[in-house]
This record gives structure tokens, C-alpha cells and sequence, in this order.
């Protein structure tokens, strides 16, 4: 499935920033068709890790495609609260 492998271009550690950013628009394009296409459970703790980026565009597109995911799961992403507010 194409979201599965978007998935794993956007946590890659080989992926620019630039492709960052594409694959968490494309993820949250595709979340938008199907919003339980992405279980949250597994996939918040991979969202943690990369909003330690310091890229700006590739934080604000993380930042959407996470207000994207949790407007349809809320509780499988409070435990990224703390990566958000500091």
C-alpha cells in the first residue's frame, strides 16, 4: 500500500528535508481519504522523533499532517504533547 511506503520515507534517516516535507503533505493528503488508514498507537512515537528536526518546513508540514491525524484520533496522539509544547 503507497501509504506504507510513505510512511517509511518520511521517518528515514536518508530522506532531505525536502522529501520530509512532500511525504508528511502526501500522508496527510491520503489521512484525509481514508482517516484510519495511519494507526496513530504505532506511528506517534515516529512523529516524536522527527519533530526534533530543526527544519522549519519540515516541522510545519509534520505539524499539519499531526493536526490532521489527531482531528480524527485525538487520544492516540496525546503522548506527543510534550514534543509540541515547550
Amino acid at each position: 500500500a503507497m501509504h506504507v511506503e510513505v510512511q517509511h520515507v518520511l521517518v528515514s534517516k536518508s530522506s532531505t528535508e525536502q522529501v520530509k516535507k512532500k511525504s508528511a503533505l502526501c500522508l496527510l493528503r491520503l489521512s484525509r481519504t481514508s482517516p484510519n488508514l495511519v494507526s496513530g498507537r504505532e506511528f506517534a512515537p515516529h512523529i516524536g522523533q522527527l519533530l526534533q528536526d530543526k527544519h522549519l518546513g519540515v516541522l510545519t508540514s509534520l505539524m499539519s499532517l499531526l493536526n490532521g491525524l489527531a482531528s480524527h484520533h485525538a487520544t492516540d496522539y496525546e503522548i506527543l504533547i510534550p514534543h509540541v509544547v515547550h
